[in-house]
């Protein structure tokens, strides 16, 4: 059986099928996508090629699934928008997120299939597993009571921001134009002029968790008072400005504020568990043939 290093694999220009999964081929390209994956929440982006394909197995299997219980429905343009707002949300914005997508070598065509392929498997999990889990309100309090100090209402903020964004791989005379730019509006926004004077404003629409902004941006809001304006803000995706409204500290949350959300938790927890243990017993069964491993360096 061939082994190849991640080195290798980047220089590798022909497609190859790597692995099948009862019958379905998994591609070089296929893993090669998974392994900076948009379509993925953060923590679920794999690390390695091999880890790549090992998801790759599980997404075949659970796909296959899907269409076994009808769910190879068309996929709305609505679903599809959501999935894409909630990519572009991770990127701060659709054009940022289009150009990252650029540079990562997918089309719009292959990312709405890998959209439509993620709602297909969801909505097999909500109907094989999540629909039959039933918690009660003793659970959710004896959750509430035994890991109280873990329910928080984290710190939040109420901004307005301005952002000059720059490209992943922004040379010099790119950054300094988009930190003259920042610059020249801070300076404007000092001597009187508003923020909805720019049209790259961006506002939050309510308030946000200081942990979900940037650690840069969020280090510095930290230190600001009500009403203050940030000066310009440097971060790896753009310079910020930042006009802090309002701040609420953190603070313990009651069960009545955290019912839902620990009874989301646990729905989740027990439909994990559930579906580990069928994907265990669907790889044992199914036909599953690798014929590439990766040495990920």
């Amino acid at each position: 059986m061939l082994i190849i290093s991640s080195t290798h694999l980047q220089s590798k220009v022909v497609d190859q099928i790597v692995a099948s999964v009862n019958g379905e081929a998994i591609t070089l390209s296929m893993v090669q996508d998974w392994v900076n994956a948009p379509w993925l929440e953060p923590e679920d982006t794999p690390q390695t090629y091999q880890e790549a394909l090992e998801k790759l197995i599980n997404h075949k299997l659970m796909l296959q699934e899907a269409r076994k219980l009808g769910v190879d429905i068309v996929v709305s343009e609505k679903s599809l928008a959501r999935e894409f707002t909630d990519i572009s949300s991770r990127f701060f914005s659709r054009d940022k997120a289009e150009e990252v997508l650029r540079k990562r070598g997918i089309n719009q065509e292959t990312l709405e299939e890998y959209l439509i392929e993620k709602i297909m498997v969801r909505e097999m999990i909500n109907r094989k597993f999540k629909i039959f889990i039933g918690i009660s309100d003793i659970d959710i309090s004896s959750h509430f009571e035994m890991n109280r100090e873990n329910f928080k209402i984290p710190e939040k903020v109420h901004i307005n921001r301005l952002f000059f964004s720059i490209s992943p791989d922004a040379d010099k005379s790119e950054k300094e134009t988009a930190r003259q730019k920042a610059k020249k509006a801070y300076k404007e926004i000092k001597a009187g002029a508003k923020f909805s004077d720019y049209a790259n404003q961006e506002k939050s629409s309510d308030y946000i968790a200081i942990n979900q902004l940037p650690p840069v941006v969020a280090s510095r809001v930290s230190q600001m008072e009500v009403g203050d304006i940030s000066d310009v803000i440097e971060t790896p995706i753009g310079f910020f400005i930042i006009k802090l409204n309002d701040h609420r500290p953190e603070r313990e949350a009651t069960l009545a504020e955290v019912r839902e959300q620990i009874r989301e938790r646990l729905i989740q927890e027990h439909t994990q568990e559930q579906l580990d243990e069928w994907l265990k017993s669907q790889r044992r069964k199914g036909d599953i043939r690798i014929k590439l491993r990766f040495e990920d360096s």
